[in-house]
């Protein structure tokens, strides 16, 4: 991978946390407020915990804590992402997450907590869909939090919580045993399938909690007027122009799909903002 495919790929990810923080900012500050923001963030999760399970099922992929990690199908992995594993196979993941941009961003934002509430509800919902309900997830000491310089998380899922006649198809051995595993290869196209799907997936999970669709459209008008300049930045810095191609190799959210109205307005905002 060059060096404009990892830029490009990082500010896929950026412009993905843009799109969340504008949307977190939808709910008000108050106690039902926050769980309405912790409910969209778990029902995302469940999407992405949905499609992993379905990917790996059509693909013959056993459903296992190794195989979530080591074939991510709907996650995109950063290259500023550095995690130190303390342990990895079928039934038991541990890491600690040394550097992550999505905290990063929220650590430097006016925003922090709500990057925060994100990584409490994410990982958790999201495993737990792909389990099934099943595995035991453990986050904590979390990156986004301006206390701790490393994120923990720990990922439990036994083959007897699953059930001896089914486990097989889990689980290559009922024994926990230590597997070695090769890093993921990820590449630029896909990083903008992904995060284009994500970003249509966080739309639709804020969009069914909220049922508010001028507040979600001001936040899409918003994330719009903020990634522009983004763009603008990185289009300077590379010495690239800004046209068409360029916004979908650098901006997650996808300016192709704007047949429903919010995506429309996202996508009509974005390009007067550039001038195109």
């Amino acid at each position: 991978m060059n060096g404009i495919d990892e830029l490009e790929i990082q500010n896929l990810h950026d412009t993905w946390c843009i799109l969340y923080g504008s949307l977190s900012k939808i709910f008000d500050k108050s106690t039902t407020g926050e769980a309405l923001l912790r409910n969209a963030i778990r029902l995302y999760g469940s999407f992405i915990g949905r499609k992993e399970l379905d990917s790996h099922m059509q693909n013959m992929i056993k459903p296992n804590v190794k195989n979530f990690f080591i074939f991510p199908y709907n996650r995109f992995y950063d290259p500023r992402l550095y995690v130190n594993k303390q342990n990895l196979n079928e039934q038991v993941g541990i890491f600690d997450v040394l550097r992550c941009p999505f905290a990063n961003f929220f650590r430097n934002s006016n925003d922090s907590i709500n990057g925060k509430i994100f990584c409490e509800e994410f990982m958790h919902s999201c495993f737990k869909e792909y389990s099934k309900d099943i595995a035991q997830v453990n986050i904590s000491e979390m990156l986004s939090d301006k206390t701790y310089n490393y994120c923990r998380i720990a990922i439990y899922y036994r083959p007897g919580n699953v059930g001896l006649e089914e486990y097989k198809q889990h689980f290559d051995s009922f024994n926990e045993t230590n597997i070695e595993t090769n890093g993921v290869s990820q590449n630029k196209l896909l990083a903008r399938k992904i995060w284009n799907e994500n970003s249509s997936l966080l739309v639709e999970a804020f969009c069914i909690i909220n049922n508010n669709d001028e507040k979600i459209t001001n936040a899409l008008i918003e994330t719009a007027e903020i990634i522009s300049s983004l763009l603008e930045k990185h289009s300077i810095n590379t010495n690239n122009e800004i046209n068409l191609e360029f916004i979908r190799n650098n901006c997650s959210i996808n300016i192709d799909c704007d047949e429903t109205k919010i995506f429309s307005i996202f996508k009509k905002t974005l390009l007067k903002q550039l001038n195109i």
